[in-house]
C-alpha cells in the first residue's frame, strides 16, 4: 500500500462544497483489514451430473509451499448432486503473503450411465492459478462427444437392417469401437464417449449393409468430427414414385398398386404392392432403390374394390414418378 496525501484546491473544492456529507465519498482503508490477512477461494460446482454421467467431483486445494509445513494449507472439497454448488476455501495468508494457489480436480462416473469411456475416474494434474472464484468445469478438463446416427434416406423394402460401426482412436493409445444396428423399426441412437482430450475430437464410422436378398455391402470408412451423421441406403439412385389419387373419397371401397421394377443385368428384382383406402388423398409414396441410375423404366398396374367388384387394369410401363390414379380402370 502507498500512502498519499491530497490537498483539493481550486475548482475542485468548489465542488465539494456542494456535498451535504463528504464523508461518504472518501474510503479510509485499514491495512489490517481481513482482506489483507485471509486468503479465500470461493469454489463454484455448478455442474449438470446427470447428462454427462458424474457421479462427484473432489477437488483439492495447496495453498502455499509444501515443503514449508507453517506456510502450506491444505483443503479437500466434494461436489455431488443435490449437494450445495458453491464452497469456500478460507486461510489465513501465508509468510510470504501469496496470491496463488494450486488445485486438482478427480472426476468419478457412474459405470451405469450410458457413457463410455477410457476410464470411470480421472484425475486432473495441480493446476496453478490465482484466480479467486475457481468455477469446477469437466468440459475443461475432458471431452463429451455424442455422435448421433439419423437413418434419413433408406429403402427398406430392399435392405433388412444396417450396422454403423462407429471408431474412435485415442491420441495416447485406447481406443472404442460401437455397433448400432438400425432396422425399419428403430429411430435415431447416440454413442456417448467421453475423452481424455478435449479438443481430440475425431472418430471413424462405415456401414455395413444387410440386403433382403442376404448379401451385405459395406461402405468405405469416413473420419469426422461432426456429431450428427446421416444415414443413407448405398445405392447411386433411387425412384421416389408418388401415387396422387385423383378418385373422390368414397367413391371407392379400395385400391392396390401393383409395382415391378427389373434389372437383370444387375440381378435386381422388385416388387411392391400399395393399398389406399376408399377415403385416401394424400398421396402415396415409394421408394426403389437403384443399381443402375440410368435404367428408370419400371411397371404398375392399378386393382380397383368397387361396387363389389374387383376390376384390374393391366401394367403400364413408365419412368414417371409422378402418377395419377382413378377407379377409371
Amino acid at each position: 500500500a502507498v500512502q498519499r496525501t491530497y490537498a483539493p484546491q481550486g475548482l475542485i473544492g468548489l465542488l465539494l462544497n456542494d456535498l451535504a456529507d463528504k464523508r461518504k465519498h472518501f474510503v479510509e482503508v485499514d491495512l489490517d483489514d481481513p482482506f489483507f490477512r485471509v486468503f479465500t477461494v470461493q469454489l463454484d460446482g455448478s455442474i449438470d451430473f446427470e447428462r454427462i454421467g458424474l457421479k462427484s467431483a473432489q477437488v483439492a486445494i495447496d495453498y502455499g509451499n509444501p515443503n514449508n509445513a507453517i506456510d502450506h494449507k491444505h483443503a479437500d472439497f466434494v461436489f455431488e448432486p443435490d449437494q450445495p454448488t458453491e464452497q469456500k476455501f478460507e486461510v489465513f495468508m501465508n509468510s510470504t503473503a501469496d496470491t496463488s494457489y494450486k488445485y486438482g480436480v478427480q472426476y468419478h462416473f457412474d459405470p451405469g450411465s450410458d457413457w463410455e469411456g477410457r476410464a470411470y475416474s480421472y484425475e486432473i494434474p495441480a493446476i496453478p492459478t490465482d484466480d479467486r472464484t475457481l468455477a469446477i468445469n469437466p468440459f475443461e478438463h475432458l471431452g463429451f462427444l455424442e455422435a448421433r446416427v439419423v437413418p434419413n434416406r433408406i429403402d427398406w423394402g430392399v435392405i433388412d437392417s444396417i450396422d454403423a460401426i462407429l471408431s474412435y482412436q485415442s491420441p495416447t493409445g485406447w481406443n472404442k469401437t460401437k455397433t448400432l444396428t438400425f432396422t425399419s423399426a428403430l429411430s435415431a441412437q447416440t454413442w456417448k464417449l467421453r475423452l481424455d482430450d478435449p479438443n481430440a475430437r475425431s472418430y471413424n464410422y462405415r456401414f455395413i449393409y444387410h440386403l433382403k436378398d442376404g448379401t451385405k455391402q459395406e461402405s468405405e470408412p469416413f473420419t469426422t468430427e461432426t456429431t450428427a451423421i446421416a444415414l443413407n441406403d448405398p445405392f447411386e439412385g433411387a425412384l421416389d414414385i408418388q401415387f396422387i389419387p385423383l378418385f373422390a373419397p368414397g367413391s371407392l371401397r379400395m385400391m392396390f398398386i401393383d409395382v415391378k421394377y427389373d434389372d437383370p443385368v444387375n440381378r435386381y428384382r422388385r416388387e411392391e404392392r400399395l393399398e389406399l383406402s376408399g377415403t385416401s388423398t394424400a398421396p402415396v409414396p415409394l421408394r426403389i432403390s437403384l443399381k443402375d441410375r440410368t435404367k428408370r423404366s419400371f411397371q404398375y398396374r392399378l386393382t380397383v374394390v368397387k361396387d363389389n367388384q374387383l376390376r384390374q387394369s393391366a401394367f403400364v410401363t413408365t419412368e414417371e414418378t409422378l402418377i395419377g390414379v382413378s377407379d377409371n380402370v
